[in-house]
């Protein structure tokens, strides 16, 4: 039996179940080329990539390009093309996995063959309200094994946030090949502090660059090229283009149904004097969430040493770590780093609002019991 797929809301909102599904599904794929082919995955249009994310229900709002991989905004979240590896992320009540038959139809077509699959999201907000193949992680699982012979895996608390992941490594049945080292941190956060939230709902003369600038997300990893987008009347997206790596951002700032997620495959070369974990805190004291949930999966090579990285996150100022581990892949050359923690501040206003709802219930109890006995004094009369 799998952990529940639901997190309950941070407040009563009276319009709770309108709430936006910030957490995404997340949909990687590693081809390598059959035969001597020319194509490759920059090779299918814009317009038949539009054709795919047809049956995921979103769109493309715009495209930027660099000599290494091309990156779209979408109406849900993103889309990253490289020569030959493509991820797709998609929040809301998109219908991600129904993209597995058109598109490796499409690469098939193009002499492209799968090596690695990599399916994931974190727990759901509103997990009622998906659509087919999204309703369970079992279910999901069960549509991964019609296209691959992969495995589900669930990580973290079993009663708080946790993270689902399917893997799929075709790569371990070949001769094994030099490759550049890759990795992926994610973080996803819940209960967003308001004042920074504000920012992200539409202003009249404000643009998203200008939003950019202003929340600091411009200088999480400087010396990139950014392609905001701002939705009416709230919302936010961006895709960064850092040489090879990309890095994204989409933001619900709703207070009942807040979440932010940050991603990026930038390398420990690229960050300069900072590392992964030093990236985290940045990410952090940005957007200031109540919990969040950081995942580190990378190949080995990527930094000097994986666990290390999660020993760094072990202590993440001002906030409380309620799950930290390190998970080894067996006999693969990958492995992932997790952490679930909570703010300080979230904790101490949970328990204040414990309080409060316990002080009047005591206080509505005591005017009950007056009343029973005001009720139950007979009238005086005289004679």
């Amino acid at each position: 039996m799998l952990p529940p797929d639901i997190i309950k809301p941070a407040t009563n909102h009276p319009d709770i179940q309108s709430g936006f599904e910030g957490p995404e599904k997340k949909l990687e794929i590693e081809f390598k080329p059959l035969n001597d082919t020319h194509f490759n995955l920059r090779s299918i249009s814009q317009q038949k990539w539009q054709q795919i994310l047809d049956f995921v229900n979103c769109k493309i709002l715009s495209k930027t390009s660099n000599q290494y991989f091309d990156a779209y905004v979408l109406s849900e979240s993103s889309l990253f093309v490289y020569p030959y590896k493509m991820m797709l992320k998609t929040c809301g009540t998109t219908t991600l996995l129904k993209c597995l038959k058109p598109l490796l139809s499409l690469t098939k077509s193009l002499m492209l063959e799968p090596t690695f699959v990599w399916y994931s999201r974190t727990r759901l907000l509103f997990p009622e309200k998906q659509l087919n193949p999204h309703q369970s992680f079992e279910e999901e699982v069960e549509w991964l094994d019609r296209f691959f012979e992969g495995t589900g895996f669930v990580f973290g608390p079993v009663k708080d946030d946790h993270w689902y992941m399917y893997i799929c490594d075709l790569s371990q049945n070949e001769k094994q090949q030099v490759k550049v080292p890759d990795q992926t941190l994610e973080i996803m956060m819940f209960e967003l502090d308001q004042t920074k939230m504000k920012q992200f709902w539409k202003k009249d003369g404000v643009d998203a660059q200008k939003v950019t600038v202003s929340s600091g997300i411009s200088k999480l990893l400087p010396g990139s090229v950014i392609d905001p987008y701002q939705f009416d009347p709230c919302g936010y997206s961006m895709n960064g283009l850092l040489e090879d790596s990309y890095w994204t951002i989409h933001i619900t700032p709703e207070d009942h149904c807040s979440y932010v997620s940050f991603e990026t495959n930038v390398s420990a070369k690229q960050l300069g004097n900072r590392t992964h974990a030093d990236l985290v805190r940045d990410v952090i004291n940005t957007f200031k969430p109540g919990r969040f949930v950081v995942t580190f999966f990378a190949d080995d090579g990527s930094i000097k040493n994986p666990k290390a990285f999660a020993e760094m996150q072990r202590e993440i100022s001002m906030c409380k770590t309620k799950f930290n581990n390190y998970f080894r892949f067996g006999k693969a050359d990958y492995s992932l780093s997790m952490g679930v923690y909570q703010s300080y501040d979230n904790i101490n206003k949970k328990q204040k609002q414990k309080k409060q709802k316990l002080g009047l219930a005591e206080k509505l109890e005591e005017r009950v019991v007056t009343n029973a006995l005001f009720n139950g004094i007979p009238a005086l009369v005289a004679d």
